[in-house]
């Protein structure tokens, strides 16, 4: 993801020069099957980011399984996500990465072209909200009084930001419209004044003889958002000149 450029200014303000940041990721995937139902895959993910004249370079890996029963048009799976280590830091300092665990599980009706899907995210770590400090050094005892009233509240809060929900509509066996919902994108990035389609997001797909087309549209707010567009292919496939499988169950 390329930020754009941004100008380098003192600290009184005045302009000297600019600067680009970016994200760059490339993905390196592979999958097994290990049971009539069941499914590992392992990705790679060499990366570097860049900031102004600081640059980071690092190793990522997922590993998850799924449980696929086409009889019963249902699935679930397990990932662990974003393990891995620096392999040149920004500074001297090597940084934490940001790794999660996430569970999902969908459901495709019988009778009816629609896929409904809900994950749960982060089950190494319960509480995702966010903590201002600047809200900490305003607090005074009779806020302190209102938040031990509100525990139920900080409890609901927390489990919900943990669930991202969607619904997919199967338009055939190689056309396919997704809608999802993101509960903590949408209480941590949306304006108070306005939240627009914040945690929102909106995709869709297509599949080519041997190549799988996807794009998504993902805003965080009314000020900014993010497009998606991949290109896949299973490499097997291509070399063997065989056909690749429906994305429908």
């Amino acid at each position: 993801m390329n930020y754009g450029s941004f100008d380098a200014t003192d600290e009184e303000g005045n302009k000297y020069d600019k600067f680009n940041a970016g994200d760059y990721m490339l993905y390196i995937i592979t999958s097994y099957n290990i049971a009539p139902k069941l499914n590992i895959g392992v990705s790679g993910k060499p990366i570097i980011s860049g900031l102004e004249k600081y640059v980071s370079l690092g190793v990522l890996f997922d590993v998850g399984i799924t449980y696929n029963d086409t009889a019963k048009l249902f699935s679930a799976g397990l990932v662990i996500k974003n393990f891995g280590f620096q392999i040149k830091p920004y500074t001297h300092t090597r940084e934490s990465l940001p790794w999660s665990i996430d569970f999902g599980i969908s459901k495709r009706l019988e009778h009816a072209p629609f896929r409904f899907h809900i994950t749960y995210c982060d089950l190494q770590k319960f509480n995702l909200q966010y903590d201002s400090p600047i809200e900490e050094n305003s607090i005074n005892s009779f806020d302190k009084e209102a938040d031990a009233k509100n525990n139920f509240e900080i409890f609901a809060s927390n489990l919900f930001r943990h669930f991202v929900i969607a619904g997919e509509l199967i338009l055939s066996k190689n056309l396919y419209g997704v809608v999802s919902y993101d509960i903590r994108k949408r209480n941590e990035l949306a304006f108070d004044t306005r939240s627009g389609m914040s945690g929102f997001s909106l995709g869709v797909g297509l599949k080519l003889s041997k190549f799988h087309f996807s794009y998504s549209y993902s805003p965080y707010n009314i000020a900014a958002s993010t497009h998606f567009i991949s290109l896949e292919s299973n490499l097997g496939n291509i070399l063997k000149g065989g056909k690749t499988k429906s994305i429908s169950n």
